[in-house]
């Protein structure tokens, strides 16, 4: 069994549910005292204003509840009533100011914005009725009755009051405090809004209008919206139409007699009798209105400001009259509703009384002499009423195409024979009705919406009470004007006999009750949004909308589309999507969605296969329609292109020259090496669309990304860390995506082992060179100088290998020079076997290898006579000086092993780049006797060299030179010097070279022993 509520909390669950159940659905969410909003089956929504108000939720807690105007003491001290349509409070009298007791009345909207009335006078004890307050005996002077009471009556609907004086006699109406109101009672009136700031309150011929300049929306005809208003001042007396009396008033209380008259409600204003008076109210009660036209005093309406005394001079001139039917009264209404109804009179043409009338009111011609109805008349007139219904701005917001139709609905009381007549009515404008409005003031009368024959007589055939109207033309006005209010206005298609006679209901029936309202229903259904976030996706990854050269490509024929979509009345809709080509302007498909889905949701739809085509640009659009099959307007063109094949195995090219290039590393050669940078143009190999390039070095993981310019080319950089085979390889891919042909292009790159910078095996045992056997291409000889011969090296002294010798220095000028060799601003390493003499001055610094700067070496190898690392003793020692410059500070490694005259030991400086740390690997071998186990011992400096410089000077043996001076002369011998570029990786290879191990010992040859190439052990071993 379906659930099939009649209301919803929202306008999207009210469409929803009206659709599943097949009757319409109210939208709690938009109902407001005076409108209520319903979801239709057919997707359309309903709006439905009335001319009175018939729910409360005065409190604001969004729950509604039934109109009660009976009022009782609040939590502040003040009356209120139960459930108003507007919140309202009015004074309790007394003093007690907490209460505000000269705060006649307070109205509060439910936007917070709030209207005083003070009284002029001091208000007495009151008296509570029902939904009537009875302040009795105000204007009293010496403690004397002054036959004066304010009557204070909630409307029926609870949207506003009426005060009424009620004048007893003439004696009261010559009280000097009546004889002197003016036409607005003397009434202060002041507005504030929810923040305090100031209402507009305007005043003219007694009554007034407050209005919010501070509202985002302007009212109907482009101005401030108005908030609260009043009527004008109304005078009349007690007189009664022939055959009827007035209700029993006089008792020994007069107030108590009052308050329990029946409660009539509103506005008190309505100047015609009305036959059916009696029926709805069981009484004729001249408090709630004049009960016959002749019962009307009229107030003079001055231009201008000239309203004093007016209501004064009226109540006293008919006072003097002795047709005059006591008690009078004098009532000005206040009201916050959103709607206005009033009553025109040809024989009144200037008289506002019937402002906001409650009961009934004619229309047509009424002819006093006749029999049969001429008592409603008063005098022969003719008569029109008119019906405003405010609080249409979310129509005024619509598109005049969004209204599908408009009824308006009026319910009659008589009609004055069975013949069927025709009743017309007219759009009037928009924001017509006030108390301003007249006979001479009416509105604009030019647009027919309708017309019904009908009778309203109870005992003729076909008789109806109430009549729809089609307004349609008239809300579509207000929509295409964005107005805010539509006035119409209900005339007799005869205006010339009383055959065309009727009556109407105005705000309500007059009995207390809302029943028997006029309603305005206005159906629309507004289009559904244009559908935004068009995206474009190719499997997970989306595209938003673009166009032109930043359109995306995509690799398939078969994407997704989606657009989200909102339906302003929240229905369901369903997304078109429309496919064109670009080149030939012709749409290749275009589909619906096979569902609806509810608003504010994506909408995804894949393209079917055999629609699009490789190679090929495409623009799409989308919009949306409803379920009422309303659609609405195209979204913007999004565009894209299909791209299924991939481009050619890209090309590789070696470049040779150019910033930044070291080494040139070409296809199967061994070139380069660690740490030299070399650079390749990946390039497109003919295809048109390459976009960017994968590629990796070492491995075929593809991990490096580089964008194609606009040649299509790519320039990537690669410098090795280590040597030996590191294929590059590389793939292309073009906009959309696809892939370069497989296999991947492979460029196999062999960076070459570091070779030894300098070599000097010092074997050759005479003359006056020693030759650089390194294998450079450009060899640095050593050349010996004086001081210097030749004698045996570690090998002879252990009989490990013959023909070993060295160079032997004599400690005062021997030397051997080459040109330079190391780099000192990069990693380097330098080693060599060294032996200080049994006779070297142990006071003395003795220097094996240095290499000069302008004033001093970039490094010195060697002995010191006083080192830190070994408590101010001798020590072995790897030293670099912080510039070039008489600034001798230094960053020194320096060895716990004591030096040894008379033994062979092998030192290794390096410097490291990298950490920017000088290191010392000291070696000992011993003697022949006592030999040492050759192991190593390595020491670094406690500084770095942050700023390491460049040194071209010679390569030294046997000394260095400082400011231009040679000093620190070796004594003793030198051997087996090497020098390497780059950073120590195989601590094992200093091993080696301590042990006295040569090239033609490994099978890998140099590297086995070079210490910056990584160890490979067993490979490198000639076994």
């Amino acid at each position: 069994m379906l659930d099939c509520p009649v209301e919803e909390p929202t306008l999207a669950d009210a469409l929803a549910t009206a659709a599943r159940c097949g009757h319409e659905v109210e939208a709690l969410d938009e109902k407001t005292p005076w409108q209520s909003l319903f979801g239709q089956p057919s997707g359309q929504v309903r709006l439905e204003v009335g001319s009175s108000a018939d729910a409360s939720d005065a409190d604001g807690d969004g729950d509604f509840e039934p109109i009660e105007t009976a009022v009782a003491e609040d939590e502040t001290g003040r009356l209120s009533p139960a459930a108003p349509a507007v919140a309202m409070s009015f004074s309790s009298g007394g003093d007690d100011a907490a209460s505000e007791p000269d705060v006649l009345a307070r109205m509060t909207s439910a936007d917070g914005q709030v209207v005083d009335v003070e009284a002029p006078f001091e208000l007495t004890d009151p008296v509570v009725d029902v939904d009537r307050i009875v302040y009795p005996d105000v204007l009293s002077t010496g403690g004397k009755p002054s036959g004066v009471d304010l009557v204070v009556a909630v409307n029926a609907d609870g949207s506003g009051f009426s005060q009424v004086l009620r004048i007893a006699d003439e004696k009261a109406a010559r009280n000097p405090h009546v004889a002197g109101l003016d036409a607005d009672f003397g009434l202060g009136v002041s507005a504030q809004d929810a923040a305090g700031a100031g209402l507009d309150v305007a005043r003219e011929h007694g009554a007034f209008t407050v209005t919010d300049p501070h509202a985002t929306e302007p009212d109907a005809d482009g101005g401030d919206p108005e908030v609260f208003r009043s009527s004008r001042p109304l005078v009349w007396t007690s007189e009664v139409p022939p055959g009827e009396a007035p209700a029993d008033e006089a008792s020994s209380d007069q107030a108590a007699g009052a308050a329990a008259a029946p409660a009539r409600a509103a506005s008190f204003s309505e100047a015609e009798a009305s036959p059916s008076a009696s029926a709805l109210s069981g009484t004729a009660d001249p408090l709630a209105g004049p009960l016959t036209p002749d019962a009307v005093v009229e107030v003079p309406v001055y231009d201008g400001d000239g309203t004093e005394g007016a209501v004064g001079a009226a109540i006293e001139r008919a006072a003097a009259e002795e047709s005059t039917a006591f008690p009078m009264f004098a009532a000005l209404a206040v009201s916050g509703t959103l709607s206005e109804v009033t009553a025109i009179r040809s024989a009144w043409p200037d008289s506002s009384s019937s402002y906001q009338f409650d009961g009934d009111a004619g229309v047509g011609r009424c002819s006093a002499p006749d029999p049969y109805a001429g008592y409603q008349c008063g005098l022969t007139s003719t008569h029109r009423t008119l019906y405003e219904f405010g609080g249409l701005s979310g129509v005024g917001g619509l598109s005049s195409s969004d209204v599908t139709k408009a009824v308006f609905n009026i319910n009659a009381t008589f009609s004055y024979n069975c013949d069927k007549t025709g009743v017309w009515v007219y759009q009037a404008g928009g924001n017509v009705v006030s108390s301003s409005t007249t006979w001479h003031n009416p509105g604009s009368w030019s647009t027919r919406l309708d017309t019904a024959l009908v009778t309203h007589r109870s005992d003729c055939d076909g008789m109806v009470r109430s009549v729809g109207f089609d307004v349609t033309a008239g809300a579509k006005k207000v929509a295409s004007s964005n107005w805010s209010s539509l006035t119409l206005g209900v005339r007799s298609a005869n205006e010339t006999t009383m055959t065309g006679w009727k009556r109407y209901i105005g705000r309500n029936d007059g009995n207390g009750g809302t029943s028997g309202r006029a309603t305005l229903s206005i159906t629309y259904n507004r289009a559904p949004g244009v559908p935004t976030s068009p995206t474009t996706w190719y499997g997970k990854t989306d595209f938003s909308c673009r166009t032109g050269s930043d359109r995306p490509m995509l690799r398939t024929t078969t994407p997704k589309l989606s657009v989200y979509i909102r339906d302003p009345d929240g229905n369901a809709t369903k997304a078109r999507f429309q496919i064109w080509r670009i080149n030939s302007s012709t749409q290749v498909w275009g589909a619906y969605m096979s569902s609806y889905q509810p608003s504010r949701k994506t909408h995804h739809i894949q393209v079917p296969t055999g629609r699009l085509a490789h190679n090929t640009v495409y623009r799409w659009r989308a919009l949306a329609k409803d379920s009422t099959g309303r659609e609405g307007s195209w979204s913007q063109w999004c565009e894209f292109g299909v791209d299924t094949v991939g481009p050619n195995t890209p090309s590789v090219t070696v470049l040779t020259s150019g910033e930044g290039i070291e080494a040139a590393y070409q296809h199967g050669q061994e070139t380069g090496g660690v740490g030299l940078t070399g650079k390749f143009r990946l390039g497109p190999n003919g295809s048109t669309d390459v976009a960017r390039y994968a590629y990796s070095f070492g491995s075929q993981n593809l991990d490096k990304t580089a964008k194609a310019q606009s040649s299509g080319t790519a320039t990537i950089s690669f410098t090795p860390k280590t040597s030996g085979p590191q294929p590059l390889w590389v793939r292309a891919y073009d906009r959309a995506g696809n892939p370069s042909e497989l296999p991947d292009r492979e460029h196999r790159i062999d960076v070459g082992y570091p070779e030894t910078t300098g070599l000097w095996r010092l074997d050759e045992g005479t003359g006056t060179t020693a030759y650089d056997a390194s294998g450079s291409k450009t060899p640095r000889n050593l050349t010996l100088g004086s001081g210097t011969t030749w004698g045996n090296g570690p090998h002879s002294l252990f009989g490990s290998r013959t023909g070993d010798r060295a160079l032997s220095l004599n400690g005062v000028n021997g030397q051997a020079s080459s040109p330079a060799v190391v780099a000192p601003t990069k990693s380097f390493v330098v080693t060599a076997h060294v032996r200080l003499d049994p006779g070297a001055a142990q006071d003395q610094q003795h220097v094996a290898l240095s290499q000069n700067g302008t004033t001093n070496p970039a490094f010195t190898l060697g002995y010191r006579t006083s080192c830190a690392a070994t408590g101010s003793q001798p020590c072995w020692s790897m030293m670099m000086y912080r510039s070039d410059s008489s600034d001798l500070t230094n960053v020194a490694a320096q060895s716990r092993i004591s030096p040894v005259r008379g033994q062979w030991v092998h030192l290794t400086g390096a410097y490291d780049a990298d950490t920017d740390k000088v290191s010392l690997w000291v070696c000992e071998i011993g003697t022949p006797d006592i030999p040492s186990p050759a192991e190593p011992v390595r020491a670094d400096s406690t500084s770095t060299l942050t700023a390491p410089w460049a040194a071209t000077g010679s390569f030294n043996v046997g000394r260095r030179t400082l400011a231009g001076v040679s000093d620190s002369f070796w004594h003793g011998q030198v051997d087996n010097i090497r020098v390497f570029d780059g950073q120590v990786l195989a601590e094992n290879k200093i091993r080696r070279l301590c042990q006295g191990a040569d090239d033609v010992d490994f099978k890998g040859g140099a590297p086995a022993l070079d210490p910056t190439v990584k160890d490979k052990s067993a490979e490198e071993m000639n076994q």
